[in-house]
């Protein structure tokens, strides 16, 4: 990860901050310690937001690079959504708190859980209908595109569009048949 994604993450995080000297520290005992509490929760909620850009760059290289929004200053619903995720894991923060200290909605979370949740099922969908490509191929030989494949899965009763079998045969190797 980039040394100026840190630093964002730094300044993005709300709070006061480390104390930069020990002169500046209040004389009131109270005051320290809810100054210390301040700067845990603060960091707690750094740690978090790093933990999302990781597992956001984790699914970059599972997609092959990043996407259209990566190249944002401020941390996307994506990233906080992940952030919220891992405070909930390791804390005893509801959703609303959580939602609250990384600065996303309650609503945009829902909706990031939505999409997730939705990518993962196209995902399944795709994979089920790898194995069917991969299983009507053999069948046929190998002899056939896309097109045929497809009308061949559609009298078998599967649907599916001829734009997901071709990105299926193009993505599994091995399984794509070129004309001679």
């Amino acid at each position: 990860m980039p040394a100026d994604a840190l630093a964002w993450v730094d300044q993005w995080v709300p709070g006061p901050g480390p104390v930069p000297d020990l002169e500046d520290l209040p004389a009131d005992y109270d005051a320290v310690v809810a100054l210390l509490k301040q700067e845990r929760d603060r960091n707690l909620v750094k740690d978090a937001m790093i933990h999302g850009l990781y597992t956001q760059l984790e699914e970059q290289t599972k997609r092959g690079g990043p996407g259209k929004a990566d190249g944002r200053r401020n941390p996307t619903n994506a990233v906080k959504t992940h952030a919220v995720d891992f405070l909930r894991e390791h804390t005893t923060m509801t959703i609303k708190q959580a939602c609250e200290a990384v600065g996303i909605a309650k609503s945009s979370y829902h909706d990031q859980l939505l999409q997730r949740e939705q990518a993962q099922r196209r995902q399944q969908h795709r994979d089920q209908i790898a194995s069917r490509i991969a299983a009507v191929a053999t069948e046929l030989d190998l002899v056939y595109g896309y097109r045929r494949i497809h009308a061949h899965l559609k009298q078998q009763g599967v649907t599916v569009s001829e734009k997901i079998v071709l990105a299926v045969m193009r993505r599994v190797s091995g399984i794509l048949c070129v004309r001679l």
